[in-house]
């Protein structure tokens, strides 16, 4: 009787196992190329480089039997990156429970932010002379090699020193630094200030600042450009408060025309990933 009890539990077991693999439908086989990129914001090779870079992170954490395949893993923290859902309507679309999602978000995230350091770059000179000649041929504005800006990110009320997270506007956030080129493409990111940290000081207190005012030679020839919230320095120009006459007005105008660039990408980011976080 043992035998043929085990045998019938076995396969009830693994009747189970197939039930659960013929029902997670992979997004990347039911959507076409439209509906693929308004879904997870990435065209289809994209993507698929997207996943083949994590794949064998993510088969290392999910590496048991039933569990998440890497694809599926990137699609869940892609989908609630871009539609800021509740994580139970993202789990019911991929038919996985809330505390899944929640997993799979978190072990998404910390895999991406660790290849920061390799796709974030703010030091090579061939790449600057592209983004001088692309930023110049916007408004005449002569070498400049990256706009600088920040934007607020929303986090939930932290359990120690709550009050310095509080920004401007009454709301818990890290103010995140960014640096982009001609093409939106971020260069250099700080993204470990509270809310109610300036502007300025955080670039003060960055790796951006003490290589451009320590090191001998900089590591690049060229300006930045901020707004008027920022110090001005030989290598980082701002606008005039004040303007007088035809030529600070021309060199206002052609300083926004250009700066605008980083306004664009945090535009774009804020629209292409509605995680309910950037704002």
């Amino acid at each position: 009787m043992a035998a043929p009890l085990l045998v019938h539990r076995l396969n009830r077991q693994a009747l189970r196992r197939d039930r659960i693999i013929r029902d997670r439908t992979n997004p990347l086989d039911i959507y076409d190329d439209n509906d693929l990129f308004k879904r997870f914001r990435f065209p289809r090779l994209e993507l698929l480089n997207v996943v083949g870079e994590f794949a064998d992170e993510l088969e290392y954490e999910f590496g048991r039997k039933g569990s998440l395949p890497p694809a599926i893993q990137i699609m869940i923290a892609l989908r609630f990156y871009a539609s800021g859902s509740f994580q139970e309507i993202i789990g019911d679309i991929f038919r996985v429970s809330k505390a899944t999602v929640c997993r799979v978000v978190h072990r998404v995230s910390a895999a991406i932010a660790a290849t920061m350091n390799h796709h974030v770059k703010f030091d090579q000179q061939a790449g600057a002379n592209v983004t001088k000649a692309k930023l110049f041929a916007m408004s005449m504005f002569p070498v400049i090699i990256g706009c600088i800006d920040c934007t607020h990110v929303k986090i939930m009320s932290p359990s120690e020193y709550e009050n310095v997270y509080v920004n401007r506007k009454g709301y818990h956030s890290i103010n995140v630094q960014l640096i982009c080129d001609a093409d939106l493409k971020i260069l250099n990111a700080v993204v470990k200030m509270p809310g109610s940290a300036h502007d300025a000081r955080i670039l003060r207190e960055s790796a951006v600042f003490d290589a451009f005012e320590e090191a001998d030679p900089p590591p690049l020839t060229g300006h930045l450009l901020g707004d008027g919230g920022y110090m001005c320095r030989p290598w980082l120009l701002t606008p005039y408060i004040n303007p007088r006459g035809r030529v600070q007005q021309n060199y206002n105008y052609a300083h926004s025309s250009t700066r605008a660039t980083i306004e664009r990408c945090n535009g774009v980011l804020k629209r292409r990933w509605h995680s309910g976080l950037l704002v």
